[in-house]
């Protein structure tokens, strides 16, 4: 870890280092040429701000994503007690009895709904501590627009690990079971048609009808080459 990166002195070496701060955060306002304002300007100002904003995001990347870190320890701890208990959730969901359909859907959709919500739960809070966490070093104030971008720094953490992300597929595959089944029928019963069935322009075919209109066109081409050339002989001898 790098807790001194912080330090008063060090900050604004930091900032100015263009190599470390993302153009995502906000590049739309970085378009705008402020050459000409003056240094009063509250564009100007906010502009400069901005910058600092963006150059922090990036140093709270770089620190979480090293194992030390506290919020890194916290979202390890989480992703493997929430393994556990999303394994228990669709091992019920998988032991239920299909008796009332209806019912079983429901319970499905209950049940996952609150696994998601926990989940958006969990990293809401993550990113709270997070900025809790550097509002001793950082005024607070400078993070009440950037939720969004610390909500995805910690959604980024969290779904690095295999294990959550594999964790969630599974959850969603056990929602979309239905549909996913129907999906592969339909595959498996579309898997001969050929895109003239589907009404597709023969150039746009990518086979072997396609090839022969290329063949067609090809053939049209040196025949309208031929008699023009035909034609300026003609023309020669006349």
């Amino acid at each position: 870890m790098k807790p001194d990166i912080l330090r008063p002195n060090c900050t604004a070496e930091v900032i100015n280092d263009s190599n470390i701060i993302s153009d995502r955060l906000s590049s739309s306002f970085y378009s705008v040429n402020t050459s000409s304002l003056s240094k009063n300007d509250p564009t100007l100002e906010y502009k400069e701000f901005r910058h600092k904003v963006k150059a922090y995001i990036h140093i709270f990347k770089e620190h979480i994503f090293e194992s030390d870190h506290p919020i890194n320890k916290i979202s390890k701890m989480f992703i493997n007690y929430f393994g556990m208990y999303i394994d228990e959730e669709l091992k019920d969901i998988n032991n239920a009895k299909r008796t009332d359909y209806k019912s079983y859907k429901d319970m499905v959709e209950h049940r996952i709904n609150s696994i998601v919500k926990q989940l958006q739960n969990f990293i809401l809070k993550l990113q709270a501590s997070l900025r809790l966490m550097y509002a001793k070093t950082i005024n607070y104030s400078c993070f009440v627009e950037e939720k969004d971008e610390f909500v995805n720094l910690i959604t980024n953490l969290l779904f690095r690990e295999d294990m959550l992300y594999n964790k969630i597929i599974e959850v969603y595959k056990t929602l979309l079971y239905d549909k996913i089944s129907q999906l592969e029928i339909n595959f498996c019963n579309l898997k001969d048609i050929r895109p003239e069935d589907l009404s597709l322009n023969e150039k746009y075919c990518l086979n072997e009808t396609t090839k022969k209109c290329q063949q067609r066109i090809l053939e049209e081409y040196n025949r309208k080459k031929l008699d023009h050339k035909k034609e300026i002989e003609l023309m020669k001898k006349e």
